[in-house]
Protein backbone atom coordinates (compact mmCIF):
# COMPACT_ATOMS: atom_id res chain seq x y z
CA UNK A 1 0.00 0.00 0.00
CA UNK A 2 2.92 2.23 0.11
CA UNK A 3 3.17 3.04 3.69
CA UNK A 4 6.63 2.54 5.70
CA UNK A 5 6.68 0.25 8.31
CA UNK A 6 9.80 -0.29 10.59
CA UNK A 7 11.58 -3.45 10.43
CA UNK A 8 11.15 -6.04 12.98
CA UNK A 9 13.45 -6.39 15.29
CA UNK A 10 14.19 -2.37 14.21
CA UNK A 11 17.98 -2.24 13.14
CA UNK A 12 20.42 0.53 12.03
CA UNK A 13 23.71 0.52 10.93
CA UNK A 14 26.60 2.63 11.00
CA UNK A 15 27.63 4.48 8.05
CA UNK A 16 31.19 3.72 7.20
CA UNK A 17 32.57 7.23 6.72
CA UNK A 18 31.69 11.10 7.01
CA UNK A 19 28.48 12.63 6.03
CA UNK A 20 26.75 9.50 3.88
CA UNK A 21 25.18 11.94 1.15
CA UNK A 22 23.45 10.01 -1.90
CA UNK A 23 22.25 6.52 -2.38
CA UNK A 24 21.22 4.07 -4.77
CA UNK A 25 20.29 0.58 -5.04
CA UNK A 26 21.08 -1.79 -8.28
CA UNK A 27 18.83 -3.17 -10.37
CA UNK A 28 18.67 -6.70 -8.89
CA UNK A 29 18.11 -4.60 -4.70
CA UNK A 30 21.43 -6.92 -3.29
CA UNK A 31 23.09 -3.54 -2.80
CA UNK A 32 23.04 -0.42 -1.77
CA UNK A 33 25.63 2.24 -2.65
CA UNK A 34 26.02 5.57 -0.53
CA UNK A 35 28.34 8.48 -1.29
CA UNK A 36 30.06 9.70 1.61
CA UNK A 37 31.33 13.66 1.08
CA UNK A 38 32.16 14.66 4.65
CA UNK A 39 32.12 17.76 6.67
CA UNK A 40 31.83 20.42 3.40
CA UNK A 41 31.17 23.12 5.70
CA UNK A 42 35.05 22.27 7.48
CA UNK A 43 36.58 22.95 4.21
CA UNK A 44 37.90 21.44 1.39
CA UNK A 45 40.24 19.16 2.60
CA UNK A 46 37.92 17.15 5.46
CA UNK A 47 35.96 16.14 2.17
CA UNK A 48 35.34 12.47 2.02
CA UNK A 49 35.90 10.87 -1.15
CA UNK A 50 34.09 7.10 -1.02
CA UNK A 51 31.40 5.14 -2.09
CA UNK A 52 30.38 2.64 0.66
CA UNK A 53 28.74 -0.70 -0.25
CA UNK A 54 26.10 -2.74 1.46
CA UNK A 55 24.41 -5.60 1.07
CA UNK A 56 20.75 -6.25 1.18
CA UNK A 57 19.28 -9.34 2.56
CA UNK A 58 16.24 -9.92 -0.38
CA UNK A 59 14.08 -11.74 3.09
CA UNK A 60 14.34 -8.67 5.46
CA UNK A 61 15.87 -6.09 3.97
CA UNK A 62 18.17 -5.47 6.63
CA UNK A 63 21.69 -4.41 5.55
CA UNK A 64 25.40 -5.46 6.04
CA UNK A 65 28.55 -4.60 5.41
CA UNK A 66 29.49 -5.47 1.93
CA UNK A 67 31.90 -8.17 2.11
CA UNK A 68 35.19 -8.15 -0.15
CA UNK A 69 34.71 -4.53 -0.64
CA UNK A 70 33.06 -2.59 1.62
CA UNK A 71 34.75 1.47 0.64
CA UNK A 72 35.46 1.97 -2.98
CA UNK A 73 37.19 5.74 -3.39
CA UNK A 74 35.97 8.11 -6.16
CA UNK A 75 37.29 12.06 -6.38
CA UNK A 76 36.30 14.40 -3.65
CA UNK A 77 32.63 15.02 -2.21
CA UNK A 78 30.44 12.68 -4.32
CA UNK A 79 26.69 14.19 -3.99
CA UNK A 80 25.19 12.33 -6.75
CA UNK A 81 25.00 8.77 -7.86
CA UNK A 82 23.41 7.50 -10.72
CA UNK A 83 23.71 3.52 -12.26
CA UNK A 84 22.57 2.36 -15.89
CA UNK A 85 19.32 0.26 -16.20
CA UNK A 86 21.61 -2.76 -17.20
CA UNK A 87 23.31 -2.30 -13.69
CA UNK A 88 26.69 -2.34 -15.66
CA UNK A 89 27.94 1.28 -15.08
CA UNK A 90 27.81 3.81 -11.87
CA UNK A 91 28.65 7.35 -12.19
CA UNK A 92 29.03 10.04 -8.85
CA UNK A 93 28.82 13.66 -9.68
CA UNK A 94 32.02 14.68 -7.58
CA UNK A 95 31.39 18.68 -6.13
CA UNK A 96 34.53 19.74 -4.52
CA UNK A 97 36.77 17.93 -7.71
CA UNK A 98 34.57 19.11 -10.45
CA UNK A 99 34.72 15.29 -11.84
CA UNK A 100 32.34 12.58 -12.67
CA UNK A 101 33.48 9.41 -11.81
CA UNK A 102 33.34 6.15 -14.42
CA UNK A 103 32.66 3.03 -12.88
CA UNK A 104 32.13 -0.60 -13.46
CA UNK A 105 29.92 -2.77 -11.50
CA UNK A 106 30.25 -6.41 -11.41
CA UNK A 107 26.47 -7.29 -11.09
CA UNK A 108 27.59 -10.79 -9.36
CA UNK A 109 29.94 -9.46 -6.33
CA UNK A 110 28.68 -5.49 -6.17
CA UNK A 111 31.88 -4.48 -6.66
CA UNK A 112 33.48 -1.57 -8.16
CA UNK A 113 36.16 -1.01 -10.48
CA UNK A 114 37.48 2.42 -12.46
CA UNK A 115 37.04 2.70 -15.91
CA UNK A 116 40.02 3.70 -18.28
CA UNK A 117 39.65 6.83 -17.88
CA UNK A 118 38.38 7.13 -14.12
CA UNK A 119 36.61 10.44 -14.50
CA UNK A 120 35.30 13.24 -16.91
CA UNK A 121 35.92 16.85 -16.35
CA UNK A 122 32.62 18.14 -15.38
CA UNK A 123 33.23 22.09 -14.60
CA UNK A 124 32.71 23.78 -10.99
CA UNK A 125 30.67 21.86 -8.47
CA UNK A 126 28.34 19.28 -10.44
CA UNK A 127 25.83 18.43 -7.92
CA UNK A 128 22.96 16.23 -10.33
CA UNK A 129 23.14 13.45 -12.76
CA UNK A 130 20.53 11.96 -14.75
CA UNK A 131 19.93 9.79 -18.03
CA UNK A 132 18.41 10.63 -20.90
CA UNK A 133 15.12 8.87 -21.67
CA UNK A 134 16.43 7.14 -23.84
CA UNK A 135 19.64 6.47 -22.50
CA UNK A 136 21.74 7.17 -24.65
CA UNK A 137 22.86 10.66 -22.87
CA UNK A 138 23.60 11.74 -18.95
CA UNK A 139 23.26 15.47 -18.36
CA UNK A 140 25.63 17.23 -14.99
CA UNK A 141 24.23 19.94 -13.43
CA UNK A 142 26.96 22.17 -12.51
CA UNK A 143 25.76 24.35 -8.86
CA UNK A 144 28.39 26.92 -9.33
CA UNK A 145 29.07 27.15 -12.85
CA UNK A 146 25.39 27.85 -13.47
CA UNK A 147 25.17 25.27 -16.68
CA UNK A 148 24.29 21.93 -17.62
CA UNK A 149 26.42 19.76 -19.79
CA UNK A 150 25.92 16.90 -21.55
CA UNK A 151 27.86 14.05 -22.80
CA UNK A 152 27.45 11.46 -25.41
CA UNK A 153 27.11 7.52 -23.08
CA UNK A 154 28.49 4.59 -24.77
CA UNK A 155 26.48 1.46 -23.78
CA UNK A 156 28.89 -1.29 -24.55
CA UNK A 157 31.81 0.27 -22.70
CA UNK A 158 30.25 2.92 -20.53
CA UNK A 159 32.51 5.83 -21.04
CA UNK A 160 30.91 9.30 -21.18
CA UNK A 161 32.03 12.19 -23.38
CA UNK A 162 31.11 15.68 -23.26
CA UNK A 163 28.62 16.21 -26.32
CA UNK A 164 28.50 19.63 -27.78
CA UNK A 165 28.72 22.95 -25.39
CA UNK A 166 27.42 23.58 -22.44
CA UNK A 167 23.80 25.11 -21.84
CA UNK A 168 23.61 28.57 -19.39
CA UNK A 169 20.59 27.97 -16.47
CA UNK A 170 20.13 31.47 -16.45
CA UNK A 171 20.30 31.97 -12.86
CA UNK A 172 23.21 32.39 -10.48
CA UNK A 173 22.64 29.30 -8.80
CA UNK A 174 20.94 26.44 -9.74
CA UNK A 175 19.03 23.94 -7.57
CA UNK A 176 20.28 20.65 -9.49
CA UNK A 177 17.53 19.44 -11.50
CA UNK A 178 16.61 18.02 -14.49
CA UNK A 179 12.82 17.42 -16.03
CA UNK A 180 11.93 15.01 -19.05
CA UNK A 181 8.72 14.88 -20.58
CA UNK A 182 7.84 11.95 -22.84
Amino acid sequence: DGNLTPLAPESSIQSLKNNPYDSIVDPTGKFLYVTNVGPLSGGLNLAESSISIYDINQSTGQLSYHTGQSLFDVESAPVAIIMNDTNKYMYTANAVSGSISQLAVNSISGNLSPLSPSTVNAGMTPVSLTFSPNGKFIYSVSQYGNFIQMYSYDLLTGLMLPSGSTTPTGSTVQSGFIIFSK
